[in-house]
């Protein structure tokens, strides 16, 4: 089978002494070759067919004449002519990793192979061993960047394939390294400072560093209004432009409340402790077994006589819990006060015994 041409043939039938070949075109009428409608043939097992179409559909039969008379026509035979082979175009959309293959058009193809592979080692490219494609072009991918490529393509009439194509040579383009810039600030100005921020390559591990100021802490890294950190040091790969804002507030100021018992067996005291500036705190005496509760003091100044005394803390304070040992009563719950006179010697006379 050739673009013009094809070689039918067939068995021989005993006692046939003429052939006669029958060629139509199956896809046009107007397209049948001349002269075979039918063509009686000598005693022969072959005829070549020339001046047909490229990339044609045809089919033939033959019929066998013998003594007897004629038989009926053989199951009839197709055959495709080669199409004409296809163009190649210079590649397109060349990048790094990929291209476009291209190629005209061809009369009577039904679909087309394409052919890729590396200029060096002439390794085909996966997937690009004779790749059936529809159109005129395929984009190839999964490229080596910076490498030299060529391709090829046949068409093909159903299962019959023209000859090649020219070859066409593509170098993929060198691997561009892409730069982002990592921007940092700090809410409020005032709050802290940051560092770490610059121009990087794509790909690059980055920490964005954030430092509070005195009076303030550190609460989160943010881009866009969203969360992406709360460690003040920030790791992350560069892969786009970053605007990163360092959050910072006002540390929250503490103070120390100090309790003792004066006597210390005097009893217990509770409430103390670390608050907040402003905390509304309430400390506790409880004099212990044979004590009472006198009152509360700080240095000599006396602030409550209640063993519950609440305040709002704006400083460091010391407080003294003051206890009593509790007067004697008598049987009345009267306090028993005795009175005890120095001894006097005397003489007692007792009479009227």
């Amino acid at each position: 089978v050739t673009t013009t041409s094809f070689t039918a043939n067939w068995k021989a039938v005993p006692g046939a002494t003429v052939y006669k070949l029958w060629v139509f075109s199956r896809e046009n009428t107007g397209s049948n070759p001349a002269g075979y409608m039918p063509k009686t043939l000598g005693n022969v097992l072959t005829a070549t067919l020339t001046g047909l179409i490229s990339g044609h559909g045809y089919n033939y039969a033959v019929q066998a004449i013998t003594a007897d008379g004629e038989s009926l026509a053989s199951p009839s035979m197709d055959v495709d002519t080669k199409p004409l082979a296809p163009v190649a175009n210079s590649a397109t959309d060349i990048l790094t990793t990929s291209f476009t293959a291209g190629w005209g058009a061809v009369t009577g193809a039904t679909s087309y192979k394409l052919y890729v592979w590396k200029k060096e080692g002439l390794q085909f490219v996966t997937g690009y061993n004779g790749k059936t494609v529809n159109g005129s072009q395929e984009a190839v991918t999964g490229l080596v960047p910076g490498t030299g490529y060529q391709y090829r393509v046949s068409a093909l009439k159903n299962t019959t394939a023209s000859d090649y194509s020219n070859t066409i040579s593509v170098t993929t383009t060198a691997q561009q390294i892409s730069t982002y810039t990592v921007s940092l600030s700090a809410q409020p100005a005032a709050g802290g400072t940051v560092s770490g921020g610059g121009t990087f390559n794509e790909g690059t591990s980055v920490t964005a560093h954030a430092a509070p100021a005195k009076g303030y802490t550190f609460i989160n890294w943010t881009e866009g209004g969203k969360v992406v950190s709360t460690s003040a040091s920030y790791l992350f790969t560069v892969s786009k432009d970053h605007t990163l804002v360092a959050n910072f507030q006002v540390a929250a100021v503490t103070y120390t409340v100090s309790l003792s018992a004066q006597p210390a067996a005097g009893g217990t005291v509770s409430g103390g402790g670390t608050f907040s500036q402003g905390t509304s705190v309430t400390v506790t005496a409880t004099p212990a077994a044979g004590y009472d509760f006198v009152n509360w003091t700080q240095g000599t100044s006396v602030l409550s006589t209640s063993p519950e005394y609440t305040f709002s803390i704006t400083g460091n304070l010391s407080f003294t819990a003051n206890f009593t040992v509790k007067t004697p009563v008598n049987d009345l719950g009267m306090q028993d006060i005795r009175l005890f006179p120095n001894p006097v010697s005397q003489r007692l006379t007792v009479s009227g015994l």
